[in-house]
């Protein structure tokens, strides 16, 4: 059984004898600087010198030319459904690409050259104005999908037919279609690594009290039933999709919470509170390396954050933004002044926030590029006003912004990106499926100073004489990528 004590060993452990001398946020990305511009801050943790860090370079953790080149050209656009689509996602191997609407469920067939046909049309069963979450298994054999009610259905993707359909609601008998306002809603769901168990996230009951659900496939049971916020549950994801111990929620509460199923014991608490947000958050995502997640919020806000530095409890928002994000939205001055309070926020611990994108009418999602492409470098985002949006997370720049003229002033709510290649799927309100990839743009290579790849090693923070950012060194290598080129800048 696993201590508090020795959970709490396990998960600090990983710091290093400079972050603690330093006190920094153990993060290869970027420090947080509330005093400096992204650039400033850049060079003055360089030091403005140029001079490479001292040692030997972790060749696995850098950054090739094809890692450097994220979308940037807009390949084909396809009009796949006739209904508002919420969902797109790539299997593991990425050869399956499923989009989910309104009334149905699209499977297609992708290679790495982003080439797509369709597989199968599926009308869906049970559902309450839209699908809101989907998930595949890891092992490819069948998808899960949620809607407004307590019923998440199963799909064998061998088979091609739905195979179960399973109520969480905590009674046994048929859950009341007429009681809208507190009848149990499945908002997110994540099917674990072992692909026996899955996580759902809820609506607040009647007690004003949302649940986290834990079901076991195998067994057909609700594992555990956790009340986790005050308020509905948008998103939930686990931190390691393999081990699947430990997960995080986020919620119209404002708050993102971390969990371990092996710490809840009867008291069912959270082990941890990430507090800075002023609205709802709409999505929570894992860099599935035990460290650091993402989350995007009402706030018109993506903030990334260390693991390590939680709060031990919920703390009030110094600035709650109180507005129905369905129908109104902050207008650009009020954008600027939650920047301003959150770099005033004393209990805000994130390590960067991401501003540019926005996240009206719909739960926005947000992820980490892939590790096989990018090293998960970068942070891509739907957006409201139809737009695609990819933040550098080592400098904190917003690297690229797309357009499908076809899906123009209509919610992005969804994007994925191909695990092994640099292509990426948006998928909008207007039932438009629209498939991205790179392309090399010439003319750009006069300018030396362009010439630069900032490259990062792996776990070497220890020798002062070296550059960090909080927990890697940081290094300049010249004529490696075009910047103006890859990033498209």
């Amino acid at each position: 059984r696993c201590t508090g004590v020795a959970w709490a060993f396990f998960f600090f452990k990983q710091k290093t004898a400079y972050e603690m001398l330093r006190s920094l946020v153990g993060s290869e990305m970027c420090i947080r600087d509330r005093y400096y511009g992204n650039e400033n801050r850049i060079q003055k943790a360089m030091g403005n010198n140029n001079q490479q860090a001292n040692g030997f370079i972790d060749q696995k953790n850098i950054l090739s030319p094809q890692q450097c080149l994220i979308p940037n050209n807009l390949k084909v656009s396809l009009s796949t459904m006739e209904s508002s689509i919420y969902n797109s996602k790539f299997s593991p191997s990425g050869d399956l690409l499923m989009v989910t609407s309104q009334d149905g469920i699209c499977l297609l067939n992708m290679d790495q050259d982003g080439k797509v046909t369709k597989q199968k049309y599926l009308p869906t069963q049970s559902i309450q104005w839209a699908i809101s979450d989907s998930d595949l298994s890891p092992n490819n054999q069948f998808l899960l999908h949620s809607t407004l009610n307590p019923i998440v259905s199963m799909f064998d993707i061998s088979q091609q037919k739905y195979t179960k359909m399973i109520n969480l609601q905590a009674s046994s008998g048929q859950f009341d279609q007429a009681d809208w306002t507190y009848r149990l809603r499945i908002f997110s769901l994540k099917i674990a690594g072992d692909n026996s168990t899955f996580l759902a996230g809820t609506s607040i009951d009647a007690s004003g009290t949302s649940y986290l659900k834990l079901y076991d496939l195998e067994r057909q049971t609700i594992i555990t039933s956790i009340p986790a916020h005050s308020d509905d549950i948008n998103s939930v994801c686990f931190i390691d999709r393999e081990s699947s111990a430990m997960f995080l929620s986020g919620s119209d509460d404002s708050y993102c919470k971390l969990w371990d199923i092996r710490l809840l014991g009867s008291t069912k608490k959270e082990v941890g509170v990430f507090n800075g947000h002023f609205s709802g958050v709409t999505c929570v995502s894992s860099k599935q390396d035990n460290r650091y997640f993402i989350s995007n919020s009402k706030d018109q806000s993506i903030k990334l954050w260390d693991l390590r530095k939680f709060d031990t409890k919920q703390r009030e928002r110094p600035f709650p933004l109180d507005f129905d994000y369905r129908y109104q939205a902050l207008r650009s001055e009020q954008v600027k002044d939650v920047q301003q309070k959150m770099n005033k926020n004393k209990y805000d611990n994130s390590v960067c926030s991401f501003f540019g994108h926005q996240v009206y009418r719909t739960l926005i999602r947000c992820y980490f590029s892939p590790k096989h492409n990018t090293d998960s470098r970068f942070i891509y985002s739907g957006s409201s006003d139809g737009y695609v949006y990819i933040y550098d997370s080592l400098t904190g720049e917003k690297v690229q912004v797309m357009l499908d003229k076809k899906s123009r002033e209509v919610p992005v709510r969804d994007v994925a990106w191909h695990p092994y290649s640099q292509v990426m799927v948006s998928s909008s309100f207007y039932g438009v499926i629209s498939v991205w990839d790179h392309r090399s743009f010439s003319g750009d290579e006069g300018d030396e100073d362009n010439n630069i790849c900032l490259l990062y090693t792996s776990d070497a923070a220890d020798d002062l004489l070296c550059v960090d950012l909080g927990g890697r060194r940081i290094i300049k290598k010249k004529k490696i990528i075009t910047l103006s080129q890859s990033l498209h800048i």
